[in-house]
């Protein structure tokens, strides 16, 4: 009977990520199509590249969505990477523009330090880069104000195939106790500080983190001073785009 409890309630809630999930399409849509037809209209270059901003975060929202949509209607799909073609410093500095906004409302200083060659294209999962790159750069942001948050990224071609990501985020907020340190990674943990609800989620966002870098055959790890920051570092590993065209 047990059993049976469980079953439901996991149906239940599948069914509940499925309509959510399914109905935040539809506005996400119609966002997007909304921000196009400006774009078009407008002449003036600063309101187009916020509105830059504002659609690719969306786009992220929207595949964040339909993996939610895959996951409920098959919750014993596993996590793949759905690779695709991209230039790995134009999508980095996509991520960090469209974050820019979201990391001023708590008034911190966002520095960046790209070390990508240009024109570099890779075939790889560039949504499921996005989300580490959110989750990551969100959690600093969520801890830290009045402050700053420093990302740096560069780049390891290790062979003809295959470059590695690096990056580290760093910030000087609230950072973490050892006791805490050595559990962020792990499902749901909240960790002390999250006993104000405002900062309620940590947890499970690092977890998720973990698991797709390794899907990409990558790692992840922590340092911290409380009351001084934290800096999250993570590699990845992308195929190159060569025979992939």
């Amino acid at each position: 009977k047990a059993n049976q409890q469980i079953n439901e309630n996991l149906n239940f809630k599948n069914r509940i990520l499925g309509m959510l999930s399914h109905e935040l399409r539809s506005p996400l849509k119609i966002i997007g199509i909304f921000i196009n037809r400006i774009i078009n209209k407008t002449n003036d270059d600063s309101i187009k590249e916020n509105l830059k901003s504002i659609s690719f975060t969306n786009n992220t929202l929207l595949l964040q969505s339909n993996q939610i949509l895959e996951y409920a209607k098959n919750q014993h799909v596993k996590n793949r990477l759905i690779p695709s073609i991209f230039d790995l410093k134009n999508e980095i500095e996509a991520i960090f523009t469209s974050i820019e906004a979201y990391i001023e409302t708590r008034h911190n200083q966002f520095v960046t330090d790209i070390r990508i060659q240009q024109h570099l294209e890779v075939y790889s999962d560039n949504s499921k880069m996005h989300q580490i790159f959110m989750n990551i750069i969100g959690n600093a942001n969520k801890f830290t104000e009045n402050g700053k948050i420093t990302v740096k990224t560069w780049t390891e071609i290790f062979d003809k195939d295959h470059v590695t990501l690096h990056a580290s985020i760093s910030d000087t907020g609230a950072g973490i106790s050892d006791s805490d340190l050595k559990n962020i990674f792990e499902e749901y943990y909240q960790g002390s500080i999250s006993n104000d609800i405002e900062n309620l989620g940590a947890g499970l966002g690092l977890n998720l983190c973990k698991e797709i870098v390794e899907l990409f055959s990558g790692k992840i790890s922590a340092t911290s001073v409380l009351g001084q920051g934290t800096t999250i570092s993570f590699s990845i590993n992308l195929n190159l785009a060569n025979g992939f065209s």
